[in-house]
């Protein structure tokens, strides 16, 4: 089962606060971008579930060594164990939501993470960000509740109460606390001892979370998944579909933890509110959803407000350090 997982999270945890992104070629980074920007769209169209095939991406890089072999114990298994059940049960959510509702509608709702983020932080003892910063939640909240409202149904914002947006926000609220959990526990020297890299955060939480989801998968669904399978006529196409889905999964969140490695604070802002953006609009294009006047308005605003209030995080940030310094 695959976990959505945020890039930009996993990757900004396992990077060091002061480690500055390593040189690259712009080519490569062109490169990477398209893979991660592809894979994406590819997963969230063919996803409207098979994490487990990262195994066969991870094992024989691990074996080669062209990606070092994290050196985990029983106790720190137990210490990431919290966080790969908020990292299952954030996408699970997610897959939720779009099953119910639609893709674009659902990637407008997540754009309001931040808002979870600010909300949730104090309880578990983050700081909270000046006002300079937390006014940009302003035009996330009203974007999305503008894109929630029927055009000529007044404030009719029932979208935001139904199935879809529910798990939607659930998917949000399950990352937010993630995120401050994994800067709480994977500090840049125990990332440096223990060989926990971007890929490799990602990668062992993948793999425990899979594992984490295998008794409620067999709770809830047990013998009627076998039953519905004997059921598919076309069992080779339902197969590739689902290979197709892991696949460009582990990939594309791959791709989005070397990009964002490679960037400073401010790039991995911009690239990540593009990367909504290209899903919204892959799944206009091959799913056919509708994006009337009041989505596309309040899905601009939305994004265009989660990017202004991460630029205006990362400024407040550099400003404090310069100040301190």
């Amino acid at each position: 089962m695959p976990v959505e997982t945020r890039a930009s999270a996993a990757a900004a945890a396992a990077k060091a606060p002061d480690a500055k992104p390593p040189p690259s070629g712009v080519g490569s980074l062109a490169v990477l971008f398209v893979m991660w920007y592809g894979f994406n769209a590819y997963y969230n169209i063919s996803n409207k579930m098979v994490t487990v095939i990262g195994l066969v991406y991870l094992i024989p890089m691990w074996a080669s060594g062209m990606q070092k072999v994290p050196k985990l114990t029983k106790d720190d298994v137990i210490k990431l164990l919290p966080i790969s059940i908020l990292h299952a049960g954030g996408h699970l959510a997610a897959v939720l939501s779009m099953s119910a509702g639609a893709v674009s509608f659902t990637h407008i709702i997540k754009a309001s993470e931040p808002v979870a983020s600010t909300v949730i932080g104090p309880f578990f003892g983050v700081e909270v960000q000046p006002m300079t910063v937390n006014m940009f939640l302003l035009p996330i909240v009203g974007g999305v509740a503008y894109a929630a409202m029927k055009p000529g149904q007044g404030l009719d914002m029932s979208q935001l109460t139904n199935l879809a947006s529910g798990y939607a926000m659930a998917s949000n609220i399950f990352f937010a606390i993630r995120g401050i959990l994994s800067k709480q526990v994977m500090t840049p020297e125990y990332k440096e001892t223990k060989n926990m890299s971007a890929s490799n955060t990602y990668g062992v939480l993948t793999i425990m979370s899979s594992v984490i989801l295998v008794l409620p998968m067999l709770f809830f669904e047990g013998l009627a998944s076998k039953d519905a399978f004997d059921d598919v006529k076309d069992k080779a196409t339902l197969l590739k579909t689902l290979l197709g889905c892991g696949i460009s999964y582990y990939l594309y969140n791959e791709m989005g933890f070397r990009v964002l490695n490679r960037l400073d604070p401010v790039s991995s802002a911009v690239g990540n509110t593009v990367k909504r953006v290209v899903i919204m609009g892959a799944a206009v294009l091959f799913l056919g959803e509708e994006m009337n006047a009041n989505k596309l308005i309040g899905a601009c605003i939305a994004v265009a407000g989660t990017l202004a209030y991460s630029l205006a995080k990362n400024y407040a940030a550099a400003a404090k350090k310069t100040k301190a310094a």
